[in-house]
């Protein structure tokens, strides 16, 4: 799929955040043109997959995950 362009902020790139621990993950999505060409904010939650560290941890046994409303 190819990349469109914003008119405004160009390849419009992000950096994502891992869902678990909220730490800035070593990557950088170009998110291009998106609805009403706004910029991208400067770090986003994009899935579930855990960063490096947060992989680590889990792979150790339990992980405990708490939810609220």
């Amino acid at each position: 799929m190819p990349l469109r362009l914003s008119e405004k902020h160009g390849v419009n790139p992000t950096i994502p955040s891992c869902f678990w621990c909220e730490k800035k993950k070593n990557e950088v999505v170009l998110m291009g043109r998106l609805r009403d060409d706004v910029e991208a904010p400067r770090t986003i939650v994009l899935d579930y997959d855990p960063c490096d560290s947060c992989e680590k941890a889990m792979a150790m046994g339990i992980s405990l995950i708490e939810c609220a409303e």
